[in-house]
């Protein structure tokens, strides 16, 4: 009886502990993903006021093009924080140690082979002129901004795997209050460089250095008080570098790949083939909806490292209880969020752009029943990969990835345009969001024991 009743009184203790790191994350997280969202949505209209239509499609292709070089991150980042929070639950410091310390040289490695390569590519070959062939008109292709791009690239991957730490010990308020003031020094940067000299370089710098700078910080206090805490193993390392890349294949597949499929490359496509003002209004309601989003994909971010440590403890009450609530309270606001877009959402980009873009009616009514399906999938997905079950949720997620581009490409080379949005929200339901919901319903169960599923790459309670 005694036993039983400090096992109880550790549980308690573990799941208070744990259901306050997350509030406090949740909170510092709304402040610094709004601050975020608050930045481009200043920055949007700036950049599409003053730069004029030709140069905003630079700018937002030059993102697509940071999300393509970001490919190469593997899912490291989730994969990381997966494995450490494992390895934390299970009370193995040594193996958390070593994961990041594996997961460093990785993807420092590939980020730096990487940004070599195409700063090369920049520099000595026409591949700038070639893909803003029908931007630039006969100026100078932007290299500087494409080589700042690469920059910001590959400090950016390697300051994610501090992050990823930081994620997986359930401290990630540190990092939301570090990305609120480097947002802000960010939308006072685009503030001046808008009076002064907007180009597509200035505004670029103003947008990303602040905020890059903030998280080098924050990485270097994470690794002084990781190492601190947490020792390598002294005798072979407890986690392999095959392992930890294998999830991250999995992960990358499911977000980043799909993400870039389904967006980024969406935008790409659309201005190659599409005249600027066209481009330019699909990539502003991409854009926003890539924006409205943003707080529910950070919602569920505490709860990468939350989750697997309550799985690795054997607590599935406590995740249940999550599961029921996030699901609900992201479900209310993205039906919120979806019916602005949907009555309003004409309205809203003219007023936001000052008139310089204005998207068709159609184009924002489908993006509002878009925001609605992708809050569902985020949602969904977050928790089936938290579980550890990553094939089945990549393979859903990259099936609706190149089923998207496709269409995109094949409406888009025969200038179909308006109803683009329509079909992307149908595609992502019944290829992607329905299977995640039916699957992550199966898996809160009570009688469901993780370790036996037929799908999916589980670990088992610790």
């Amino acid at each position: 009886m005694k036993h039983s009743a400090t096992k109880e009184l550790v549980v308690s203790e573990q799941r208070a502990t744990r259901g306050r790191n997350l509030r406090l994350s949740l909170a510092t997280s709304l402040v610094a993903r709004m601050s975020g969202v608050l930045l481009q949505v200043i920055t949007l209209p700036i950049a599409a006021s003053s730069l004029g239509a030709a140069d905003f499609t630079i700018y937002a292709m030059l993102g697509a093009f940071l999300a393509a070089m970001a490919l190469s991150n593997l899912g490291m980042g989730q994969a990381t924080t997966l494995r450490m929070a494992e390895a934390i639950g299970a009370g193995d410091n040594a193996r958390a140690h070593d994961t990041l310390r594996v997961s460093l040289i990785i993807v420092g490695g590939i980020a730096f082979a990487l940004a070599l390569a195409a700063v090369g590519l920049i520099l000595f070959t026409p591949i700038m002129t070639m893909v803003f062939a029908n931007q630039l008109n006969g100026s100078v292709a932007p290299n500087d901004a494409a080589l700042f791009a690469c920059a910001v690239f590959f400090v950016t991957q390697v300051v994610s795997v501090f992050e990823a730490a930081q994620l997986a010990q359930q401290r990630q308020y540190r990092l939301n209050l570090a990305m609120a003031v480097g947002t802000l020094l960010a939308a006072a940067s685009v503030f001046w460089v808008s009076n002064h000299n907007p180009s597509v370089l200035s505004i670029l710098i103003a947008v990303h250095l602040p905020v890059t700078v903030a998280r080098i910080y924050n990485a270097i206090v994470v690794w002084v008080q990781f190492c601190s805490k947490y020792t390598s193993s002294a005798g072979p390392v407890k986690i392999r570098a095959g392992a930890i890349f294998k999830d991250g294949l999995h992960f990358v597949s499911g977000t980043t790949v799909s993400n870039f499929l389904t967006h980024h490359l969406s935008i790409l496509i659309v201005g190659a083939f599409c005249e600027s003002i066209v481009a330019a209004s699909f990539a502003a309601v991409m854009n926003s909806v890539l924006l409205a989003t943003v707080v529910f994909n950070h919602i569920m971010a505490p709860l990468r490292g939350a989750l697997p440590e309550a799985k690795a403890r054997g607590d599935g009450l406590w995740i249940r209880r999550v599961f029921i609530n996030v699901t609900m309270m992201n479900s209310l606001v993205g039906f919120a969020i979806a019916f602005l877009f949907f009555i309003f959402g004409t309205a809203i980009f003219q007023y936001w752009y000052g008139g310089s873009v204005v998207p068709w009616p159609e184009l924002t009514r489908g993006a509002g029943v878009y925001i609605l399906v992708l809050t569902l999938e985020i949602t969904f997905f977050g928790f089936v990969t938290a579980l550890g079950y990553l094939r089945f949720a990549s393979i859903c997620m990259l099936a609706k990835g190149v089923a998207v581009s496709g269409v995109v490409f094949i409406l888009s080379s025969n200038v179909i345009v308006h109803g683009l949005m329509w079909v992307i929200s149908a595609i992502s339901f019944f290829i992607s969001m329905l299977p995640l919901a039916v699957f992550s319903w199966r898996l809160m169960r009570p009688e469901c024991a993780w370790e036996n599923s037929w799908m999916g790459i589980s670990r088992g309670a610790k």
